[in-house]
């Protein structure tokens, strides 16, 4: 899932979504701050900042994302 807003980004952590990607124009709202946030606790944070986007991927609690399985395919929601 990908997002651009704090209501979405706070949507798809409540819905435990296994990975999330945070593009403009949020990335560069949170991007400094979003270790911070205790809501993201179960997931790992990797910052692409050649493509201003930040990866969350649920590697803690319950459901997982299984790297095993699946693989992840990025395509950015803005064009440059």
């Amino acid at each position: 899932m990908s997002v651009t807003t704090y209501e979405a980004l706070r949507a798809c952590i409540e819905e435990a979504c296994l990975v999330i990607c945070i593009e403009e124009p949020l990335y560069y709202e949170i991007r400094d701050s979003i270790s911070k946030f205790a809501e993201i606790q179960d997931y790992d944070i990797t910052y692409y900042d050649a493509l201003a986007f930040i990866m969350l991927k649920k590697t803690r609690g319950v459901r997982r994302f299984d790297d095993e399985h699946f693989s992840i395919y990025y395509y950015a929601l803005h064009g440059n």
